[in-house]
């Protein structure tokens, strides 16, 4: 596939505050932190003047861990002023009261949560402090006290993939009020590539658990949306690979989107290495020549392989020429495929 896009608006940004955080998560796709990098606020608001002046309609503050930066309340100040609607990614370790009310002032889509374990040794041991499971479920429930939009993104793990079902039931029982409940999948990127043979799941075991989460998802009374790649192959496989096969291009973030790092560079994607310039350049340019002129390509491994093809793989299992393959995605789908003898692909 190498069809030419059509030029696009930009409408959406991630804009990683700082590399920086308070957490030392064992999968973290930012690595080791020991020069942590950080924007600066007078950047960050000619960075917002700019993509105002873009028609920009939502900002994606991320990290590290966002609120850790010194003068993250000004660049929401910033962000509102400009009239960017703003969607917040956080470990929530650092919600109380006062900042949960606070956060309801702001224009947030959606703030998101990471609850990697059903227990704190799950969860704890995954983000590498103590105490830090707690911590997430009480700012899950003061956001949603305070009236802030939030959903939960749980990494599918060796550690917690057989007790995903007793989360969602938790979850379910506690905190229904959540909009969300994304399941990601482990991908090897910076840390996880030293330890995914320790925390990827074995894929009968992704199998087991997503055909649990199906069979809940069908007779409980779930409030809020599940979703997951693994979880829409195992329980709407047709809906899945119809959806894989067309798409003009696998990643769901390249229309529209530009991605700001805390060194200054930009870049169509946070896993790409390729950088379009740095926020010294004018963003607008950088949009025009290096995304609306792109062209769509899938990495040449995919275009060779029989589940691409068969939509099995696609958009939905990260095709992206910043994460490599591996063996256990194909394993995965591998048997996947053989649960469908019966049905047409």
């Amino acid at each position: 596939m190498d069809e030419k896009l059509v030029c696009e608006s930009l409408v959406d940004v991630g804009l990683e505050l700082t590399t920086d955080c308070n957490l030392k998560c064992v999968h973290c796709w930012q690595g080791e932190k020991a020069h942590p990098k950080m924007l600066k606020l007078n950047e960050v608001k000619v960075i917002i003047k700019r993509l105002a002046e873009l028609g920009v309609g939502s900002l994606r503050i991320t990290g590290g861990e966002p609120m850790i930066h010194p003068n993250f309340w000004e660049v929401m100040d910033e962000a509102t002023h400009h009239s960017l609607s703003i969607v917040l990614r956080t470990n929530g370790t650092l919600i109380d009261e006062a900042v949960a009310h606070r956060l309801h002032d702001y224009p947030i889509i959606f703030t998101e949560l990471s609850i990697d374990g059903f227990t704190s040794q799950d969860h704890d041991g995954f983000r590498r402090k103590k105490g830090s499971l707690k911590k997430t479920f009480l700012a899950l429930d003061l956001l949603i006290k305070n009236g802030v939009k939030t959903r939960v993104k749980t990494v599918m793990n060796r550690r917690n993939i057989g007790s995903l079902l007793d989360l969602g039931k938790l979850l379910t029982r506690d905190h229904s009020d959540i909009e969300m409940w994304s399941l990601v999948d482990l991908v090897p990127l910076s840390n996880t590539v030293s330890y995914f043979q320790e925390l990827m799941p074995r894929p009968s075991d992704i199998i087991k658990a997503m055909k649990s989460l199906g069979e809940w998802l069908k007779h409980d009374d779930v409030s809020f949306k599940v979703t997951g790649s693994a979880l829409q192959l195992i329980t709407e496989p047709m809906k899945a690979i119809r959806s894989n096969i067309s798409l003009m291009y696998p990643c769901g973030y390249r229309k529209g989107y530009l991605y700001i790092c805390a060194d200054g560079s930009v870049k169509k994607c946070a896993w790409l290495n390729d950088s379009l310039g740095t926020i010294t350049e004018d963003i607008g340019q950088m949009w025009q020549s290096g995304c609306c002129a792109q062209k769509a390509s899938n990495p040449a491994e995919c275009e060779r392989c029989e589940f691409f093809k068969q939509g099995l793989c696609g958009y939905m299992y990260y095709v992206c020429p910043g994460i490599p393959c591996f063996p256990e995605r194909k394993e995965f789908f591998r048997l996947l495929r053989e649960s469908f003898k019966n049905k047409s692909l």
